[in-house]
């Protein structure tokens, strides 16, 4: 069974939040590798 930690949503309806997921390696030098996470259809601010 899968259990959810964590959610995101997409800043408006149709973004396609997750559309494009990559591993990214230790970015920022926690210690930690990280997630790059892709919104398609989102509108720059």
């Amino acid at each position: 069974m899968w259990e959810t930690l964590w959610q995101f949503d997409g800043q408006a309806s149709g973004d396609l939040l997750g559309y494009s997921v990559s591993g990214s390696g230790d970015g920022d030098g926690d210690g930690f590798d990280d997630v790059i996470v892709g919104a398609l259809n989102a509108a720059p601010r």
